[in-house]
């Protein structure tokens, strides 16, 4: 359950899958208090692995499959994930048959942190977020919803 990080650091790891088949690892020291540049879970584990499944049952991912990016739903409407605020997670996957992982994203820190359009229009249509709040993302603001 766990594996050493960079400079010798063990980092705790908990794998799971989800019900989309799909290897997931929950890296519970850097993304839960461990890691000071790194942005923080404020939601629990299973809630963590909720969004991901989430975004693995409903394709919010970028075109090539690569990346997935989830919402925190709360009564049906995305709320904070984020230690910081953040309202969107990420999730990546490592060469090969690596598994998946995620951490709240900041789009105002990198672009590489703002979700392809495709993803943030299904969740206009889908009334998770206002056009207002798609705006702000795109512009790399951060959430308010």
């Amino acid at each position: 359950m766990g594996r050493a990080g960079a400079g010798g650091n063990y980092q705790v790891e908990e794998h799971c899958a989800t019900p989309g088949g799909r290897q997931y690892v929950r890296n519970i020291s850097k993304h839960r208090g461990g890691h000071p540049r790194a942005s923080q879970w404020a939601i629990g584990l299973d809630e963590e692995l909720a969004v991901f499944a989430t975004a693995e049952a409903r394709d919010w991912h970028d075109a090539a499959g690569n990346l997935f990016w989830g919402l925190h739903l709360a009564d049906g409407l995305a709320s904070a994930l984020g230690t910081e605020g953040e309202c969107i997670a990420k999730f990546v996957t490592g060469a090969g048959e690596a598994p998946w992982h995620g951490y709240p994203a900041r789009p105002p820190r990198s672009s590489r942190d703002v979700p392809c359009t495709a993803v943030l229009e299904s969740w206009l249509a889908a009334g998770l977020i206002t056009r207002v709040a798609m705006a702000r993302v795109m512009r790399r603001k951060t959430c308010k919803w």
